[in-house]
């Protein structure tokens, strides 16, 4: 059995789900998304023997895919450290004007 219980994914079915779940997260971090990273629950037990190199091509690309998000991360603090502030003036109203628009005395 490849681990299935309760009606959850068996092992190779997981292993599916997380390739196509790392795929699409590339994806929407390669399209300048934030990219969403569903819950998936794994099945009961250790992966069966003979999914090993599966295990490892899938433990692979979820590799791949957490650099390539992290690159996109840095990349867009950089571009959100560069931009200029704006700079307010004073928020304190001067005489005979509240909140700067509006003016009491005319």
């Amino acid at each position: 059995m490849d681990g299935a219980t309760h009606g959850g994914p068996t092992w190779p079915e997981y292993l599916d789900l997380l390739e196509a779940t790392a795929r699409s997260i590339g994806e929407q971090a390669a399209d300048g998304h934030a990219p969403v990273w569903p819950v998936l629950a794994a099945p009961a037990g250790l992966p069966p023997e003979h999914l090993s190199e599966r295990l490892h091509e899938v433990l692979g690309l979820l590799t791949e895919t957490a650099t390539r998000v992290e690159g996109r991360r840095d990349a867009v603090g950089v571009e959100l450290a560069g931009l200029t502030r704006r700079v307010h003036g004073s928020h304190r109203p001067g005489p005979g004007r509240v909140g700067g628009n509006f003016d009491v005395l005319g």
